[in-house]
């Protein structure tokens, strides 16, 4: 049985953090930050070098993931569960029918899912086109995921194979925030939502883009987030 997800997007809370001048002054913008997190846009001057500044947004996740094909039809035998890692070569799924059994190797390192959401060719690291951008808020998910037991057909796509060294977060901003940062600046990242605990993730600026009236942020995250395997 295939499972349906509705589309979503994560709010995420973009940070910066420029110019460390002195212990001191850092521990002073520090606490002027968690006094003020819960707004949701502030600048906080802690020193005329240094400044702290942050915005709500919504972010689409990029993955660098490939998808493989089911080589038979038949019931699947899931070996090794959604969101686990796994080495080139480890033996994780199996495909039976009547006449033939199947087992599926890894064919290179990685997470592996066997969820979908029809955009793995679309919205991954490389492909950042025009159209993308101009569809940015508009890209519908056809979620569905395997589990043990589904019968499979030949030449599906049956299970994504994850690149758990990079992950990306595509975030429009307008002119006057985009002016703000400069590709290779450091950044962080708040992960959880508003009633969770503020976890922040170190990041970088892998790349601004320009279209239309907008601007995009392409954001290179330091850590892979598994929370976010099958997150747009």
């Amino acid at each position: 049985m295939k499972n349906n997800k509705n589309t979503s997007k994560n709010r995420r809370k973009f940070l910066s953090w420029k110019y460390f001048v002195f212990i001191t002054i850092i521990i002073i913008g520090l606490v002027s930050f968690f006094i003020l997190k819960n707004d949701n846009l502030q600048t906080v001057k802690v020193d005329y070098r240094e400044i702290i500044s942050g915005f709500d947004s919504k972010a689409l996740v990029i993955r660098n993931e490939k998808t493989y094909e089911a080589p038979i039809s038949g019931e699947l035998k899931i070996l090794l569960n959604e969101g686990k890692r796994a080495p080139y070569g480890e033996k994780i799924a199996v495909i039976q029918n009547q006449e033939e059994e199947y087992n599926i190797y890894t064919k290179e390192p990685g997470i592996i899912s066997y969820a979908f959401d029809g955009l793995e060719e679309k919205l991954k690291y490389g492909n950042i086109t025009p159209q993308i951008l101009s569809n940015y808020e508009n890209h519908e998910r056809d979620y569905h995921q395997y589990i043990s037991g589904n019968q499979v057909q030949k030449g599906e796509k049956l299970y994504r194979n994850i690149n758990n060294y990079e992950q990306y977060l595509l975030i429009k901003v307008n002119k006057e925030k985009a002016e703000r940062f400069a590709v290779g600046e450091v950044v962080f990242i708040d992960k959880n939502t508003e009633q969770q605990e503020s976890k922040l993730t170190k990041a970088n600026i892998k790349k601004i883009y320009k279209h239309n009236d907008n601007n995009y942020l392409l954001i290179n995250l330091d850590n892979y987030i598994e929370m976010w395997n099958n997150t747009r």
